[in-house]
């Protein structure tokens, strides 16, 4: 005990003992690999599936979905093939992808401009002046039912069909159909709520 309290070499742990370098480089190859209590096999060799580069992962991330690439670049390239649009565990026909190529249209700009300028920009709800605005279809003319709608004419989920489709459909750019909605008023339609949760869920 006495020499315990006085923290030498014959204290806890070792408390107050210096070793040679020859003497703690043999400790340190005690403990080196298979040696080691906790050795649990080592890295393990794989391929990169983006660029074949030979890469090193320990064993514990086997089940990992890195284990697949080599970097984050070639994870994430990965990922943009193989989980996005159709390949997406929650691809529901790529609905927000048509949703905002007729967003993006010429079409949609005029009759989006034309609603507007009825409305005298002003929210037909609250009655605000105050912009961002937005052109809202009146039900039932909701551009998702437009979506199923032309979807089940041509039995097709195809894009360039889909919005070819809608840039002939007359009635669905006439602004009698349109109305001009605050941001805040546009939340609280019904067709506004569901297009966000598809969202959520489409690539």
């Amino acid at each position: 005990m006495k020499g315990f309290q006085k923290g030498n070499q014959y204290g806890r742990m070792g408390k107050g003992r210096k070793f040679t370098a020859e003497h703690s480089r043999r400790i340190s190859d005690a403990q080196i690999g298979d040696k080691n209590h906790r050795w649990r096999g080592g890295p393990i060799e794989f391929k990169c599936v983006v660029c074949d580069k030979l890469f090193k992962r320990r064993k514990n991330s086997i089940n990992r979905s890195s284990v697949k690439c080599c970097s984050l670049k070639c994870l994430g390239q990965y990922n943009s093939i193989n989980h996005s649009g159709h390949n997406h565990y929650n691809w529901k026909g790529g609905k927000t992808i048509i949703h905002d190529r007729i967003r993006r249209s010429l079409k949609y700009r005029i009759w989006r401009k034309e609603v507007f300028e009825r409305d005298n920009y002003t929210c037909q709800e609250c009655g605000t002046k105050i912009s961002p605005f937005h052109p809202h279809h009146v039900p039932p003319f909701e551009l998702s039912k437009i979506i199923d709608y032309l979807k089940h004419k041509y039995n097709t989920t195809d894009t360039e069909v889909l919005y070819e489709g809608a840039m002939k459909l007359e009635f669905l750019w006439n602004k009698l159909i349109g109305k001009t909605l605050c941001v805040d008023c546009h939340k609280l339609t019904d067709s506004y709520k569901n297009q966000n949760n598809e969202n959520k869920g489409n690539r």
